[in-house]
């Protein structure tokens, strides 16, 4: 689809949590993170425009009659505050927890459940304190044997029947999972009923009892009605996908079940289907809520992206959901590059892709309070081919950035941070078309940056960009690996054959075969504390190996599919606890030994998840280690990526 152009301002949104929704004033609260930084980000329900971000996110819960919004940040207690103002009323301390379940609120009293592992606090916002404590034992079992007391898995409130509702996974052994769902009385604190779920299980209260959808992906699927004591109705249903979500539409008293890609409209007055919806935003997805008021349904992509779409509008094939403004256009980020000092500035770029003009879109943030901006290179901007961007190493002192277009073929400096641009002097080709862009680590000193092209053509400026030498060498592939000036070091590939230079390109020596003897797609260099630098080669084949003899040999890492591949390294860190992330077919793979073994990585699985375009890492991974994955759909999401 067309990408259009940012407006000015936008902030950056991806939403990580449900949807808090508050109708009558017209607003949505949800735990994101707003230009790669995480905050409680305030929208509008109409439109889904951001109206604030606030600092201090954690799970939410909201009290709509009394204008406040919990905060559970775990370790650091719940924080009670006014959802008008972000006026903090008081917090709340418990014990610490990481990323404990959202909160619940007794809208006819006020107060508060949180949870820690299998305990219910329950809290008074009044005085601000924890009035009573309930630790809940509930037995569970792996593979028959008894394996401990179960931590609360999901917890609803419903106020209609002063109920809590909690489930607990309590007997494992793969591929069999099962949970029990227990009614809590809220007035006398005492278990009223219980009854056997599937893990796979969304539910929600409405008119006194409990409506859920269950999928067993080794059995059947039921929808169900129970009335949390002793009767519970199931009918067996055909379900097809995984399940994304439950909604409550009080407006129309219907309950809207995403399944798969598809809504489907329940009534739980008659618990009957009354019509499924085809919705294949669900694929990857959730349905996030309901705002009477509007009467927008919210879904909440993958990636993070919210979209609004009309509840009365559903059947209208002619109709679908709208995405919430943003400054990134809906289109594959194809590289993100953080500058040198993104810890102290969080300046970084990103290039979209701009299927109608064969290149790149490039867009900027200076820093998250500018959010992302657009980055217009050409005389006609509604046209860019960007191919290639990089930072100065000496970026904090000097500004400067470098871009590679391919219509026209040129390279570009900007001292502004991609405000405004000045062409080099040397005419290239029309036709080229650049595929990267090295400076050297010493650019402050030796002003020497590389140029390659998708014909081999390896272009060389000792002059900050200004003036280009075309080299003698033809290199499919290069990497930088240390020295300066005249004696930059050059690692190459050209056919199959790895090269080597000492003299900055001018002179090359053949060193022997790449993996497998296959072209590469990928090559890069790390800094190691041996004689050579640490080499890491993909081939056009799939094979993926590190050398560390320079390229005399080489070491598989994996074989895998044919297709680009992306190396994000910690150089900074020592070799030998050294993280790397491979991006293949928008996939993760994570080490953190240098690859010298691939690690099962939770939040590298996460990423994954997002089925990413681009990665890159923090400058300062040591202290700050983060990845940012840039999707298909113009979403750029900072994950922890530390082992």
């Amino acid at each position: 689809m067309p990408t259009g152009s940012a407006e000015s301002g936008t902030s950056q949104l991806v939403i990580l949590s449900s949807l808090q929704i508050d109708g009558q004033a017209g607003r949505l609260f949800a735990t994101a993170q707003v230009n790669g930084e995480p905050k409680i980000a305030v929208t509008d329900t109409r439109d889904g425009r951001l109206l604030a971000a606030w600092d201090d996110p954690g799970q939410l819960a909201l009290d709509t009659a009394r204008e406040r919004l919990v905060v559970d940040r775990g370790a650091q207690g719940v924080a009670l505050l006014n959802a008008t103002t972000r006026e903090i009323q008081g917090i709340v301390p418990l014990t610490s927890q990481e990323e404990p379940l959202a909160p619940q609120i007794d809208s006819r009293t006020g107060l508060i459940y949180a949870f820690r592992d299998s305990t219910v606090y329950i809290i008074d916002p009044a005085i601000r304190k924890v009035i009573r404590s309930i630790a809940l034992e509930i037995p569970t079992t792996t593979c028959d044997k008894p394996a401990g007391d179960a931590t609360i898995y999901q917890a609803v409130a419903d106020s209609t029947s002063n109920r809590l509702y909690l489930s607990f996974i309590t007997r494992t052994c793969i591929p069999w999972a099962t949970a029990t769902l227990i009614a809590f009385d809220a007035d006398v604190k005492t278990e009223i009923g219980r009854t056997s779920i599937d893990i796979n299980t969304k539910f929600l209260p409405y008119d006194g009892r409990l409506f859920g959808i269950s999928a067993n992906r080794l059995g059947p699927a039921s929808s169900w009605g129970w009335d949390g004591a002793t009767s519970r109705q199931d009918e067996s249903v055909d379900l097809q996908g995984r399940l994304a979500g439950m909604v409550l539409d009080r407006k129309r008293k219907l309950i809207y079940e995403a399944v798969g890609e598809t809504i489907r409209i329940f009534n739980p007055a008659r618990q009957e289907l009354i019509d499924q919806i085809s919705a294949p935003l669900l694929a990857e997805g959730s349905l996030a809520g309901h705002d009477p008021v509007s009467d927008n349904l919210f879904i909440v992509s993958a990636t993070g992206r919210l979209y609004l779409w009309p509840a009365e509008r559903l059947s209208d094939a002619a109709l679908s959901p709208i995405p919430a403004p943003a400054p990134l256009p809906i289109a594959a980020v194809q590289s993100i590059s953080l500058a040198p000092n993104w810890a102290e500035s969080r300046t970084m770029v990103a290039m979209l892709d701009d299927t109608r003009c064969g290149g790149s879109q490039l867009f900027v943030m200076i820093n998250p309070t500018s959010g992302w901006l657009p980055s217009p290179i050409s005389a006609t901007p509604d046209c860019e081919s960007v191919a290639a961007v990089a930072f100065s190493p000496a970026y904090k002192q000097d500004s400067l950035l470098f871009a590679a277009t391919n219509q026209p073929p040129t390279i570009l400096r900007s001292v502004d941070t991609g405000r405004s641009w000045t062409a080099a002097e040397t005419p290239f080709l029309e036709g080229t078309r650049f595929t990267a862009l090295l400076p050297s680590a010493d650019y402050a000193t030796d002003q020497t940056l590389y140029a390659l092209t998708s014909t081999s053509l390896l272009y060389r400026s000792r002059d900050g960009g200004r003036n280009w030498l075309l080299l003698d060498q033809r290199i499919d592939q290069v990497a930088l690996a240390g020295g300066s000036g005249p004696s930059l070091t050059l690692y190459g590939a050209y056919g199959g054959r790895l090269l080597h230079s000492t003299n900055g390109g001018d002179k090359w020596q053949e060193i022997g075969p790449t993996p497998n003897s296959e072209p590469l797609v990928m090559l890069q260099a790390a800094p190691s504390a041996g004689d050579f630098p640490l080499l890491y080669a993909f081939t056009v084949g799939g094979h993926f190996a590190r050398s560390l003899d320079g390229g005399a040999g080489w070491n598989p890492v994996m074989e895998t599919s044919s297709g680009p591949a992306y190396l994000a390294i910690a150089a900074n860190v020592a070799e030998e606890q050294r993280p790397l992330f491979l991006l293949h077919d928008r996939t993760l793979t994570a080490s953190y030994d240098g690859m010298a073994s691939v690690w099962a990585s939770t939040m590298a699985e996460e990423a994954s998840r997002l089925r990413p375009t681009a990665i890159a890492i923090a400058p300062d991974f040591a202290s700050s280690p983060y990845l940012f994955a840039g999707t298909a759909d113009g979403q750029i999401v900072r994950i922890r990526a530390d082992e």
